[in-house]
């Protein structure tokens, strides 16, 4: 009680955490199911396939087993009023190192600020994020991205919350990806949710987004092919989400959920002449166990156990792919 009190005494929070683990996934390379890809010359030639081919030549599903840390640091500043209101900054860096073909390994940087803020009924936390990331079998990014979520409570128990989400994605040329500013636009998504507590230790929650991808085309020659690879990116995705939030006891949390969604692609794909579209739906598991539940003397460790299977479907071959992954982590609150 006595930490509690000196905690809310203090304007200015640090928290610092590091975590560590292992990924494993099947189809690291996301290898089209039946291992072809269409292509077509022109409009008047027939259509026809070939063997796809991933980054390196790789022409079959990889399986990869990576090595993954993680480390945050983040600072907190709690305003002096009764509601609570929060501004908050920090630092977050993840590296992930595959053992033998790569597929997995990256590292990403992120620099976070955000608030917490009551007005009235409703609260809102604005946020904005700088990430760049870099990786051995793709391009470099870097995406500026900024967002407002406003929560606010229902009858019957109901939770539900808003959210707008703009980014600006700047691939990285290079070497091996000299045509990745192809890739390059502006996307912005919305999200709606809604939750409920049936029991102490049960929630269920629902979500629907919307989100939309335009490229920046207009920076290449007009029907040149880097303007053509690049406005074939343009493309709207329609998702939702259900799930359940299941906490036996304070120290431990399970959360399941399915993801659905279905993609389309405004322009023609150059390699196949065909408009893209996409489903796909994703399963996922994840729990959580904090340190606390084995002994008082783990109080700053908590273990994350997650697996996952996804299922794309397109009516390109090449972006026709089956996956399933899984993690293992370990967190350790380093200062709070």
């Amino acid at each position: 009680m006595q930490d509690i009190i000196e905690s809310r005494s203090r304007r200015w929070r640090s928290t610092a955490s590091l975590s560590f683990g292992v990924r494993g996934s099947d189809n690291t390379n996301s290898y089209p199911s039946s291992g072809l890809m269409d292509f077509k010359l022109n409009a008047t030639t027939p259509a026809t396939t070939r063997r796809y081919e991933s980054y390196g030549g790789a022409t079959k599903t990889i399986w990869e087993v990576a090595g993954i840390a993680n480390t945050v640091v983040a600072a907190t500043y709690e305003f002096p009023n009764q509601d609570r209101d929060t501004l908050t900054f920090g630092l977050s860096h993840a590296e992930a190192r595959g053992r033998e073909h790569e597929y997995l390994t990256s590292s990403t940087t992120t620099a976070f600020a955000g608030a917490s803020l009551r007005l009235g009924q409703i609260r809102i936390r604005p946020d904005i994020r700088l990430t760049e990331t870099h990786r051995r079998t793709d391009s470099g990014s870097t995406v500026a991205s900024g967002g407002l979520t406003v929560f606010y409570d229902l009858p019957r128990n109901f939770q539900s919350y808003i959210n707008a989400d703009y980014s600006v994605v700047d691939r990285i040329p290079s070497t091996n990806f000299s045509t990745a500013n192809q890739n390059d636009g502006h996307s912005r998504s919305f999200k709606l949710g809604l939750s409920r507590s049936f029991l102490p230790q049960l929630t269920v929650f629902a979500e629907a987004s919307y989100t939309a991808f335009n490229p920046m085309e207009t920076r290449f020659p007009s029907r040149a092919i880097p303007y053509m690879q690049s406005k074939a990116n343009q493309n709207r995705r329609q998702a939702g989400t259900v799930g359940a939030l299941f906490a036996p006891t304070a120290n431990i949390r399970l959360r399941a959920g399915i993801d659905a969604s279905d993609g389309k692609y405004d322009n023609q794909d150059p390699t196949s002449k065909k408009y893209r579209r996409d489903t796909q739906t994703r399963a996922s598991i994840g729990l959580q166990i904090a340190g606390q539940a084995v002994s008082r003397k783990f109080e700053k460790f908590s273990l994350s156990v997650s697996a996952s299977t996804t299922k794309n479907d397109s009516n390109l071959r090449q972006n026709d792919y089956r996956r399933s992954d899984a993690s293992i982590t370990v967190n350790y609150q380093l200062a709070d």
